[in-house]
């Protein structure tokens, strides 16, 4: 018999705030990061703050900024919360990495200091449906599967693994427990309140706070996840016409200005032509126009 999992993942309008909290959110943030990065907590929440920068470079890039980006002196750590999965939004992810990479270079002398990049993306699904709880991405060979180069690591957290686990199983694991909040629902997240441990009842209640200032429902369920997911695709849909319809468009513009220079060439090409005692009939096989055509052009 199979057993139906309700699913809830937290409102991505919280989570976000949840982040860029000032106090808790960087507290929460460096511990999710000593964690899932294997750092110490204090040297994470000593040396990151929550960046100001604004990746997106033109409106024409991105149609969003990344959710929160944390910097230090040595790495650039861009956590993403994803409610689902979509083309559109793995390109979005994919475009900033580019742009933290790019953004990080004034002159040809940075390329030396670049900082080492981090996207950590907080999933609602399975990213590669191996029923892992993490998947880290590397530059790497595809034959030999040696990693290249570390400069860039991403991340894929797959909280639905926590949805086949009680709470019991998960609490004495430092990551996954403070990684529960994001799929709890409700119920559960009234019981962490109440539970015993002090982090779980920071978070949570920071959550609550949250929430309660904006009047939003704490966790998304399915129906709606889908129906972001529709919209999404729909956008998707929209963004493709559009680019049709633009590359036709400029097609069309492109043929009718070389249609024109050609016309201005053979204008030019007959009269140079005429001028230098050339007969209208070696003009007409030489240019393939009419004699008429060529009179018409002399007399302009």
């Amino acid at each position: 018999m199979t057993t139906t999992i309700e699913r809830h993942f937290l409102n991505e309008k919280i989570s976000r705030k949840l982040f860029k909290n000032e106090k808790f959110g960087k507290r929460y943030a460096s511990i999710l990061i000593s964690n899932i990065l294997n750092l110490d907590y204090n040297y994470v929440y000593n040396n990151i703050s929550i960046g100001t920068d604004d990746i997106s470079f033109s409106a024409k890039t991105l149609t969003n900024v990344a959710d929160t980006i944390y910097n230090s002196d040595k790495m650039i750590i861009d956590i993403e919360i994803n409610s689902y999965n979509s083309e559109r939004k793995k390109r979005q992810l994919e475009s900033y990495i580019f742009q933290l990479h790019l953004g990080q270079l004034k002159s040809h002398k940075d390329y030396m200091n670049m900082k080492r990049i981090y996207q950590i993306n907080i999933d609602n699904y399975d990213l590669l449906g191996k029923n892992d709880f993490i998947y880290e991405i590397y530059l790497m060979d595809k034959k030999y599967y040696k990693i290249v180069s570390d400069i860039v690591q991403i991340i894929h957290i797959n909280l639905d693994y926590l949805r086949y686990l009680d709470y019991t199983e998960i609490k004495e694991k430092p990551l996954m427990k403070n990684l529960y909040v994001f799929i709890c629902g409700n119920n559960n997240l009234d019981n962490l309140i109440k539970s015993g441990d002090e982090l779980m009842k920071e978070i949570a209640k920071e959550v609550k706070e949250i929430s309660g200032l904006d009047d939003i429902d704490f966790y998304l369920t399915d129906e709606e996840i889908l129906e972001l997911d529709r919209q999404d695709m729909i956008k998707e849909m929209r963004m493709e016409v559009e680019k049709e319809v633009r590359m036709k468009v400029e097609k069309e513009m492109r043929m009718k200005v070389e249609k024109e220079v050609r016309d201005e060439s053979q204008k030019e090409m007959v009269k140079k032509l005429y001028s230098n005692g050339v007969s209208f009939d070696i003009i007409s096989k030489t240019i393939n126009l009419s004699i008429d055509e060529i009179k018409k052009i002399i007399e302009e």
